[in-house]
Order: structure tokens, then sequence, then C-alpha cells
């Protein structure tokens, strides 16, 4: 995939309609274009992660997906944006997993919690490694 440039707040900006077209392609191969969806340019990458590209920061249940974009995210090439755009993709459709597990966490004794949070923290990031990267072998092509 070609680099995708960094949006600005102009209303007929052309990197946000490009930014918006590949949003839209991948929800729509993920048939996710139903989903409630919001998107936040972050304008300052956090000090304690410098390599923090994007963030899905939604924590309610189903049809919802809020991802945050970091400045990072455009110095990467076109395959890590995409990468990174199914990646919180499919963070959002893993949603409602993570919550009954975190539910199941917080209901643990308080001396097994700490080894519950780091275990399901791990198995959720290897879980959606895997399908990203499967998802993106999947679709790259229409990218191209």
């Amino acid at each position: 995939m070609k680099q995708l440039k960094r949006p600005t707040k102009a209303k007929e900006c052309p990197h946000q309609k490009r930014f918006n077209s590949v949003l839209q392609a991948v929800a729509e191969a993920l048939h996710l274009e139903h989903w409630e969806a919001r998107y936040t340019q972050e304008d300052t990458q956090p000090e304690d992660r410098p390599n923090l590209l994007a963030v899905n920061r939604c924590v309610s249940e189903g049809r919802r997906l809020w991802i945050v974009f970091y400045p990072a995210l455009y110095e990467c090439d076109g395959e890590e944006q995409l990468r990174t755009i199914i990646h919180e993709y499919v963070h959002a459709l893993h949603n409602p997993y993570v919550q009954v597990i975190g539910q199941m966490i917080d209901w643990s004794h308080e001396a097994d919690r700490r080894w519950s949070e780091m275990i399901e923290t791990k198995m959720n990031e290897h879980v959606t490694d895997h399908l990203t990267s499967a998802i993106y072998d999947l679709i790259k092509d229409r990218f191209r």
C-alpha cells in the first residue's frame, strides 16, 4: 500500500479523504461497515510510548469502534500502516471476549489477579497479532 500522509484539519484535505477510504475499505473487508466508528488523530506522541502507532479505545460492548492514531503512524511505510489499522480493528472485534475475561479476572482472588492480568494481556496481543497477519495476507492486494 502507498504510504498514508497525516490528515490535516482542513475540510477538503486530500490526505483525509484517502485515509478515510482506507479505513472504510478495511471495515468493509472485515464486514464492519455497519459498526459505529470513531477515529481520532492525536497531535502529539505520548512521551512514555514513542513507538505507539494507534490504540483501540473502545470500552463499550459490541459493534463500536474507536481508534486513536498517533503521529508515529505517518512515519511508517504503507504496509506497516495497513497492518496497524487491521490490528486495531481486530482488537475491536475481540473486545467482547476481552471484557468477559476482564470480568472473570475481577472476580478472582487478589493473589491471582496480577498473574491473570499479565496472561490475558499477552494472550490478547498474541491472538490479535496472529489474526492481523492472516487478515493482512487475505486483503493486502486490495490496497496495491
